[in-house]
């Protein structure tokens, strides 16, 4: 089976923000598949999307997801969520297809841990545990630029010497406390009530940068070699575990 990346073209480099190309529409994505299916899930995107928006008809809002927060380029700064790239530079926040200025100043790890708890709320709400919710988070830490969480997360970590890996550890933390809380939020909501089982999915798509804080010694490769994906550094994890099979069958 074929990688996305390489029916789309995209096997030597992503897409650059000017650049005007996309996944395929051709392509199904989770979402449609679980809006498709016999008990239709509801669909929530929080964060990167990065895999075009050159037309309307590849943003998430029209790609499957009933609501979405997040930036639609590769990179740009955690607090003011914009970018500069060549002679372009803009500001990239969207709360569905509606630009959100709001957001502008909030360090993003913290934004999208916030929407993600207002969509786990309003679901709970209005569907309780009688609708299916697929809730995608691709955080944008630890990615380039290498920017610290607000407070004194950073401070924590004052025994590394190298002031990137410093901040990247910092971005991490930021990372995992994120994943906790929005876990919480369900917690909170009912939706993972004994009653009505709820599967997390916790991975990074890559090895790390190791121009951009990321070391994935002893192994080879960073995100930009072909070792990244997929990276035997990259970590995953799955909520629950998978049970073992009962003896007596």
């Amino acid at each position: 089976m074929s990688h996305p990346a390489d029916i789309a073209g995209l096997q030597h480099g992503v897409i650059r923000p000017t650049v005007p190309n996309h996944l395929p529409l051709n392509i199904s994505l989770i979402p449609d598949y679980l809006k498709r299916a016999s008990t239709p899930y509801a669909t929530a995107m929080v964060g990167k999307w990065h895999v075009g928006f050159d037309v309307e008809a590849a943003c998430p809002w029209n790609r499957g997801f009933d609501k979405y927060t997040g930036y639609l380029i590769g990179a740009e700064d955690y607090y003011q969520h914009t970018r500069s790239y060549g002679r372009a530079e803009g500001y990239d926040l969207r709360n569905g297809s509606d630009v959100d200025w709001n957001a502008k100043g909030t360090y993003s790890a913290d934004l999208f841990t916030q929407r993600a708890q207002r969509y786990i709320a309003e679901h709970a709400a209005e569907h309780g545990n009688n609708k299916p919710l697929f809730l995608y988070v691709p955080l944008q830490n630890v990615h380039a630029p290498l920017e610290a969480p607000p407070g004194d997360l950073i401070d924590r970590f004052a025994p590394i010497g190298s002031e990137a890996r410093r901040t990247y550890a910092a971005m991490m933390l930021a990372a995992d406390m994120a994943a906790a809380n929005i876990t919480q939020a369900m917690k909170d909501s009912g939706l993972m009530a004994d009653d009505s089982p709820t599967v997390i999915f916790t991975m990074q798509d890559n090895g790390g940068q190791v121009h951009a804080g990321g070391n994935n010694w002893p192994l080879r490769g960073n995100s930009e070699t072909p070792m990244r994906a997929p990276h035997p550094s990259t970590p995953a994890q799955v909520h629950p575990p998978a049970q073992p099979p009962n003896p007596s069958h």
